[in-house]
């Protein structure tokens, strides 16, 4: 999904920056044809390197000509922003990608590259790190969990009662919906840390969504 990077203060639509700042509603296009995860990866941690680099830059010019520094971060970003497929957007914006709904059990994550360290074994590894949080889960909640609803159908099902992971770049942000179980949620991250997901009973998830945020 590509998506506008912008802060928590604002809303602005993808393919239009002039609009409504304050409204409710998040838009990002969902690129169909998709790439491997280790070409996000990739784009990912060559934008932080990079932007590692110009803040170096700043630091040393004691944070003189900031704007010379800012058009150079948004050139790159521009000119290294992932595929968009043609999908219409503005294009003046420097888009971010979030990948959502990865499945852990068929996913290929061998994006690290070591020579001395096979890649079979850190796919391994990576995907037990994963799994063994989602076994912190309360056993209604857990994937095979007898008490858990979602596996009426007796099999796994993709984005239903399997494990799935998000990756998502610095701005990105997800939109108020319903979730299974006929719960809702909300990412709620307002500084640095880790994001919390709220979960919230049907009960109250027919009252407006940013009265159950003001009472968090």
């Amino acid at each position: 999904m590509h998506q506008l990077p912008q802060p928590t203060t604002s809303n602005f639509n993808r393919d239009d920056k002039s609009g409504n700042p304050k409204k409710w509603t998040i838009t990002g296009n969902v690129n169909e044809k998709g790439f491997p995860l280790k070409t996000l990866v990739d784009w990912l941690n060559n934008g932080i390197n990079y932007a590692k680099e110009v803040y170096a830059k700043m630091k040393e010019s004691q944070m003189t000509d900031l704007e010379i520094f800012r058009a150079e971060l948004e050139t790159y970003l521009q000119q290294n922003q992932l595929p968009i497929n043609g999908q219409p957007h503005n294009t003046n914006a420097n888009l971010i990608a979030f990948a959502t709904n990865i499945e852990l059990e068929t996913q290929d994550f061998t994006f690290v590259e070591c020579k001395n360290v096979n890649s079979a074994l850190l796919t391994f590894k990576f995907k037990m790190s994963c799994l063994q949080e989602v076994d912190k889960l309360p056993y209604m909640l857990s994937l095979n969990g007898k008490e858990n609803l979602l596996n009426y159908a007796g099999e796994n099902i993709a984005g239903l009662n399997s494990a799935q992971l998000y990756v998502k770049a610095p701005g990105s942000r997800t939109s108020i919906h319903p979730e299974n179980s006929t719960v809702a949620s909300f990412n709620h991250n307002i500084g640095p840390g880790d994001c919390i997901w709220y979960c919230v009973p049907l009960s109250r998830s027919l009252i407006n969504y940013s009265n159950v945020l003001c009472e968090t």
